[in-house]
This record gives structure tokens, sequence and C-alpha cells, in this order.
């Protein structure tokens, strides 16, 4: 199962990468939902299952966040607390703090950071606590992949800042 799990990783994080070169929020969202999915079935088999539940509380949020009519305020708070009730009844110490902060932020950036807030919000908090978590369940293609989220989110950041300088 443990190998099943790497690779499921492995793949999300293939297009958690590419994700973050998509300009267009929505369609960044939509990505959000595939990538998320696949991570949650690879926590499940890590034995991580607030990593798991969060990630598919992540993909309907992706799905909520792409939608102009359902990416409101309620359902921001809706989702949040989602996250955290979700965090409540898997709870399993600090690890799943750190997931649940990360994805409320997460949430926060969706529905109200520009497309450089979101890449801001997931290079200085998002990924370096999910980095955490991955180091510590042991999720190859999850700390391949904030890794690389950090490096794609950069260079996306790098890349607009230049288009809007010329």
């Amino acid at each position: 199962m443990e190998i099943i799990a790497q690779i499921l990783s492995i793949i999300g994080m293939i297009g958690t990468v590419f994700a973050f070169q998509i300009k267009k929020t929505s369609h960044f969202c939509i990505m959000s939902i595939f990538t998320c999915s696949l991570f949650a079935t690879s926590y499940l088999l890590l034995g991580s299952p607030t990593s798991a539940i969060i990630n598919l509380v992540c993909a309907v949020r992706g799905i909520l966040a792409s939608n102009s009519k359902t990416n409101t305020r309620l359902s921001f708070g809706i989702i949040s607390l989602v996250i955290i009730i979700a965090t409540a009844f898997t709870f399993n110490g600090i690890l799943s703090v750190l997931v649940c902060f990360a994805e409320l932020v997460g949430t926060y950036a969706m529905w109200f950071a520009t497309e450089i807030g979101i890449r801001k919000f997931r290079i200085f908090i998002q990924s370096p606590l999910w980095l955490i978590n991955n180091v510590c369940v042991f999720s190859i293609g999850g700390i391949i992949c904030e890794l690389f989220s950090m490096a794609s989110a950069t260079i996306f950041w790098i890349r607009m800042t230049r288009k809007k300088k010329a």
C-alpha cells in the first residue's frame, strides 16, 4: 500500500507544480481539485487521517472557489469551519494543527488574494507547514511537492512581476 501511496503523491506533486504556472485563479482551483484528491488518497494509505480529510475538504474548496456564484464570504466561512471540525475529529497532535492552519491560510488566499497573493501565501506559510507534515509522515511525493510548489510559485511571482514592469 505504501508504494501506491507514494505513486499517488508523486502524481499529485506533478499536478501541483503545473498548477502554479496557471495564471487564472479559477483554472488554478480546478487543478487543485484533482491534486487534492490524489493526495487525500495517498495520506489515507500512509495513515495520516487529518491530512487525508483536509485534502478532501480542499477538493470541495476548489470547486466552490472556482465558481463565482459560490465564491462568497459565507462559503469561505463554511469551508473554514469544516476544516476546523475535520481537524478536531481526526486530531493527532501538532501535525493536525499545522495542516489545519496551512489550509485555513490557503482558503483565505483562494477567496481574497490576487493570483500573486495566492502564491505568496503558498511560499511563506502553506508549503512550509505541509513540508513539516510530509517529512513526519514520510510522503515522498508530498515532500518533493512542497519544495517544487515553493519554487514554482516563486517563478510565477517573478514572471508576473517582470511582466508588469515591461
